[in-house]
């Protein structure tokens, strides 16, 4: 099956390949520059750059649901909205949507980001779809027939240094769960995010500061662990910079004289693991508002030039794509 050889030891990578081709038949190399990888079209620029994409399957999804009209954005603002009276989908219908939600995930969480919170938002809604829903999901292949373009870039310049964007919504889905949206970045600049996350809370937050923690803790996981990668690479990217826009969040995991006093005291112990982390140095907060919260894009349906602009920051596009 498809296979990736990764390393700067040229002579093993060729005594691996010499090895396959004794033991197997039919072993097809592809060109360096332009690879097709479990579906992923990776192609190394002229520059250095890097881009992916999957556009082969997006034309066949606009293909096989007869799309034609385009969309400026993925999901318009009432998708959470979900009501008892809107109509459920009949039995073949409903198989047809829980197909159509897993190939747009599948899209989301490998090259397409910027419909990653709509269709993990349907995706909660799998066991019993409405007609509301089916329609909304067609949106996003709107979308997808508008901007076929985009692909993730990852540049081959710039500076590393590790940072990331977290953000979470409160009370945002119809049982009063929140949503966790965070963003890695390899650097800052411009390259596309290389972990990326979007995920409807598993436990209810009684207030926005604790949806925020929730979120911080799961990304903090990601954190340290991409951290521990570079290191084993040979970088060190400690400390990451970890981006906030909730102030009560940060000094909750800044101060543990904070900790377990007034309300916070019925938050989860294991959230408050987060000031460990930054006393052990592996990331440090910095507050962000909201317009350059990119995470937003990620937790919320977003529209118009700020759902572009965190769009670019994601994939690491141009502006002026």
């Amino acid at each position: 099956d498809d296979i990736l050889l990764v390393g700067n030891d040229t002579k093993f990578r060729l005594r691996c390949k010499t090895e396959l081709r004794s033991r197997f038949k039919n072993i097809t190399e592809q060109p360096l520059n332009n690879i097709v990888f479990l579906g992923m079209s990776v192609t190394k620029q002229a520059n250095g750059d890097i881009s992916v994409d999957q556009r082969s399957m997006i034309s066949d999804i606009i293909s096989d649901y007869k799309v034609t009209s385009t969309s400026t954005a993925p999901a318009s603002a009432n998708i959470l909205n979900h009501h008892v009276s809107d109509v459920p989908l009949s039995l073949p219908k409903s198989k047809e949507y829980r197909s159509l939600n897993m190939k747009l995930l599948y899209l989301a969480t490998r090259t397409r980001p910027d419909i990653l919170f709509p269709s993990t938002v349907f995706a909660t809604r799998s066991k019993c779809p409405s007609a509301v829903d089916y329609d909304r999901l067609i949106k996003i292949i709107e979308y997808l027939n508008g901007s076929q373009n985009n692909v993730l870039t990852f540049k081959k310049e710039g500076v590393l240094k590790v940072n990331a964007f977290v953000d979470s919504s409160f009370n945002a889905h119809w049982d009063a769960k929140g949503h966790t949206g965070f963003a890695i970045f390899p650097d800052l600049a411009h390259s596309a995010a290389i972990i990326i996350k979007s995920s409807k809370h598993k436990s209810t937050a009684d207030s926005s500061t604790e949806a925020e923690l929730m979120a911080l803790h799961e990304a903090m996981l990601y954190i340290t662990w991409i951290a521990d990668i570079y290191s084993e690479l040979g970088y060190n990217v400690r400390p990451v910079e970890t981006f906030q826009d909730n102030m009560s969040c940060i000094a909750l995991s800044s101060a543990p004289i904070l900790n377990f006093n007034g309300r916070s005291k019925f938050i989860n112990r294991k959230l408050f693991g987060i000031y460990e982390h930054l006393e052990n140095n592996d990331a440090i907060l910095t507050h962000v508002g909201t317009d350059d919260m990119i995470a937003d894009v990620l937790t919320k349906a977003i529209v118009g030039s700020k759902f572009r602009k965190f769009t670019i920051a994601l994939m690491g596009q141009q502006a002026d794509n």
